[in-house]
């Protein structure tokens, strides 16, 4: 749903369409370990927005292959296969400005103030 939504927009001019070709979810699952709430907010009793972080590693091979169809009747192939990721996540849940999450990673900077 979301592909459909960059299409629809301006920014995707690029790309007409997008198939999705083959996916793998690779040999293992992603292991989340010291997961803890960063945010939450609620409004009547649902929650609005939701920011976790956590530690990941995945050595599991995940795999995707889209079919992209390019104005003027041409098609581009990309294939991406993520052998392994590892290190400290962010994860945000949203429900505005429409339901959408995101994904990242960030740097653990030591403390600078001599606070422990």
């Amino acid at each position: 749903m979301e592909f459909e939504d960059l299409l629809k927009t301006k920014t995707a001019v690029f790309v007409d369409e997008l198939y999705l070709r083959d996916f793998s979810l690779g040999e293992t699952m992603p292991v989340f370990s010291s997961m803890s709430v960063v945010n939450c907010q609620v409004h009547h009793d649902l929650i609005e927005a939701l920011e976790l972080k956590a530690e990941l590693d995945y050595n599991g091979g995940f795999q995707v292959a889209i079919d992209a169809a390019l104005p003027f009747g041409r098609m581009a192939f990309v294939s991406v296969k993520v052998l392994s990721l590892k290190g400290p996540l962010r994860l945000h849940f949203t429900k505005l400005p429409f339901s959408h999450w995101s994904m990242s990673f960030y740097e653990v900077r030591p403390n600078t103030f001599g606070l422990h």
